[in-house]
């Protein structure tokens, strides 16, 4: 075993080095970002208030995608204000932290993978798990426990939350937290699918203790599989008490840019001084 993951680290570092090599500079969007040495975000000096904007991904997209995501950075906005403290997309605090999070596991092949970047690195991660998976895996989610990491509540099957019912919604939470319990796990951090959730299903929430918690920063993993723009959209976008968005599940490729993306992002950001942090490690609840 010990061997294995000697020869899987190998091949991350093997990845990494050919990468850097090739990406002195990541060339999509106008402001390209330094790899070696990138300089800092134009929101260095943020100032926090309830929850950081959304932020804009740098990339090139179908207009159609573009047009969502505009839309959903405006009903998310709205939600941060009128729930301050409890529609989260960023970390309450000015200081160089930020927080990983990822999203749809466990599974057996990208998130094993996620979990041996993340111990070779030493750093801590939220990952969001879908109820219906953890019967299957098991062994992954008492791995991530075992080196640290955050276990939070991503519904029991990925239903998009603003096309059922309260009712229906609650439930879902209510199956997946009943599963993780199950393993000792108890958690009131709640990430809706897709990152939108109704008035009245927040509401319910929020009786029941939950916060929800989107992301400032999308990595777009799950719309692009280039290392390159999923570097790019993260470091080009961070600030203090960023939680960035990633997928450690899925995908027709197993998540392969997002592996590949993941320690230049995390190497950047370490040499920009910034600490890794769980959700919860900051929220103190």
């Amino acid at each position: 075993m010990k061997s294995a993951h000697k020869m899987s680290m190998l091949i991350y570092l093997f990845i990494y080095l050919m990468l850097v090599q090739n990406m002195r500079t990541i060339t999509a969007g106008p402001n390209p970002v330094e790899l070696i040495g990138i300089k800092s975000s134009k929101k260095s000096n943020w100032t926090y208030t309830t929850s950081a904007s959304i932020t804009q991904p740098p990339i090139n997209m179908d207009e159609n995608t573009r047009a969502h995501l505009k839309n959903f950075r405006n009903e998310a906005a709205k939600l941060c204000q009128s729930y301050p403290g409890t529609f989260l997309s960023s970390l309450p605090t000015q200081k160089k932290k930020i927080a990983l999070t990822f999203d749809d596991g466990p599974d057996s092949h990208t998130t094993t993978k996620v979990l041996d970047i993340l111990e070779y690195y030493n750093i801590p991660a939220t990952f969001f798990v879908i109820g219906q998976n953890v019967d299957k895996h098991r062994e992954v989610i008492y791995q991530a426990i075992k080196n640290g990491h955050e276990i939070a509540n991503h519904s029991w099957s990925h239903i998009r939350p603003t096309s059922v019912s309260t009712s229906e919604l609650i439930s879902e939470v209510k199956k997946t937290q009943a599963k993780l319990q199950e393993m000792g796990i108890t958690t009131k951090v709640f990430r809706p699918p897709y990152g939108l959730i109704t008035l009245q299903q927040m509401e319910a929430l929020k009786a029941l203790g939950y916060k929800a918690v989107i992301w400032s920063i999308d990595s777009m993993d799950w719309y692009t599989s280039n290392p390159q723009e999923i570097v790019q959209c993260v470091l080009s976008n961070v600030h203090p008490g960023a939680i960035i968005l990633m997928h450690c599940a899925g995908g027709s490729d197993n998540r392969r840019g997002t592996i590949e993306a993941l320690p230049l992002i995390i190497s950047a950001l370490k040499r920009e001084g910034y600490e890794f942090v769980t959700i919860k490690q900051l929220l103190d609840f």
